[in-house]
């Protein structure tokens, strides 16, 4: 569930599973941690949420968490000291789109020992001491939390927010 060829995979199901009207879904950041670049992916909304879908109705869990079904961390990137709503930080002005990250659960809460995300770490001019484990996903929602599809140009900047 980490590799490139993997991901790719879980993604075209879930096209297929949205173009037969199955469920409806929204393209996401996937920063894999086995992938060699960030990869746009559908992840479908919850059924019942498909209007005005938030980033909490996603259902993220397909691509982060490798034991079905479990409960993955919402992180908001403000946490964890980058500036998520507006930027450069303290502008008054907000930013267009706003950025929820989905992270697994650590290794301590649930005895699963997820690989280092390589890709994250590739991000890294450092020492590297911000060390991810797991699949990373980004998700693009508007000033009134309503999620939208993430496109090939917010790639860059999701990256740079993520690191």
């Amino acid at each position: 569930m980490y590799s490139e060829d993997e991901v790719n995979l879980i993604s075209a199901k879930m096209d297929e599973a949205c173009n037969k009207n199955l469920f409806q879904g929204f393209k996401c950041c996937l920063i894999g941690a086995s992938c060699t670049k960030s990869l746009i992916v559908t992840v479908p909304v919850h059924p019942g949420y498909e209007d005005n879908t938030r980033n909490f109705d996603l259902y993220v869990g397909k691509y982060i968490d490798p034991i079905p079904d479990r409960n993955v961390r919402l992180e908001w990137l403000e946490t964890a000291g980058v500036c998520l709503r507006s930027y450069p930080r303290g502008v008054r002005r907000k930013e267009r789109w706003f950025w929820t990250i989905f992270l697994p659960y650590e290794e301590k809460f649930t005895g699963v020992v997820e690989p280092k995300n390589k890709l994250y770490d590739s991000f890294q001019a450092g020492d590297g001491r911000n060390s991810v484990k797991g699949n990373i996903m980004v998700v693009k929602s508007d000033n009134r939390g309503l999620v939208c599809d993430v496109q090939e140009r917010d790639i860059g900047h999701i990256e740079w927010l993520v690191y």
